[in-house]
């Protein structure tokens, strides 16, 4: 607070700023403003927001308080560029509005009462279920799906609706034939020409605004010339505002 205060007030030098900066970064929570973020992305939310995590150290954090911090603006960059990795798989975060079917997509299980998980009671139906709520994530849908194929009595979904397909083209596509005294051949036409009043087409050719066409080598060397003179004025610069904060 006395820094920000100090800086504000202009009771700071430029080096100084520079040293409090680095410092307040890490010791004084520094964020933009303004600043939110998601504990599981942008685009993903928890489907477990009742699970605790640990992080950095403190033994028990509710993944749902964690998400409510992070969107109320009370994470800095740094907090969330730490928990984001860790909740996205404690927290069983999902892009928001997945949903999946454990037999794949277009497919249904049948044997809705047989169980598939060894040692769980969870039943095909019900696992089938909670992807089709949004209440599995992607990893551990894919992952039920080998099982589900041996177990789950997986069939084509004949009620989903068909893919779309595009529409046929009505482009008409019938070739035409040209009449046949149309001169094709750019020679005399012997119906209407005399032999010697053929005159051959002129060649086309490209003009330039310039009159002439551009020396390829000419235009590098004049980039080239550009492009150092900027480097010379950028490295001057910094040379500059290196020597003013330093005093």
């Amino acid at each position: 607070g006395d820094l920000q205060a100090q800086g504000l007030n202009g009771t700071l030098n430029p080096s100084q700023c520079v040293a409090s900066q680095v410092a307040a970064a890490v010791s004084c929570s520094c964020a933009p403003e303004g600043y939110t973020c998601s504990i599981c992305g942008e685009g993903r939310v928890s489907l477990s927001p009742e699970k605790n995590i640990s992080v950095s150290g403190v033994e028990s954090v509710n993944c749902g308080v964690l998400e409510m911090s992070g969107l109320d603006g009370r994470l800095t960059p740094a907090d969330c560029a730490v928990v984001q990795p860790i909740a996205n798989v404690a927290c069983d975060c999902a892009p928001e509005g997945f949903t999946c079917s454990i037999c794949g997509d277009g497919y249904i299980a049948t044997s809705r009462n047989e169980t598939f998980l060894p040692g769980e009671p969870l039943t095909c139906g019900e696992a089938d279920d909670d992807g089709k709520a949004g209440r599995l994530t992607p990893s551990v849908c894919s992952s039920y799906t080998p099982l589900a194929l041996i177990s789950c009595g997986c069939e084509l979904d004949t009620d989903s609706p068909p893919p779309a397909t595009a529409a046929p083209s009505t482009t008409d596509t019938t070739e035409t034939t040209p009449p046949a005294d149309t001169n094709m051949t750019g020679g005399p036409n012997e119906a209407t020409d005399s032999p010697g009043d053929f005159t051959p087409a002129p060649s086309s050719s490209i003009e330039y605004s310039g009159g002439e066409q551009p020396d390829a080598a000419a235009a590098a060397a004049d980039f080239r010339l550009t492009l150092w003179r900027v480097l010379t004025v950028n490295v001057a610069s910094v040379v500059i505002v290196m020597g003013w904060a330093a005093q």
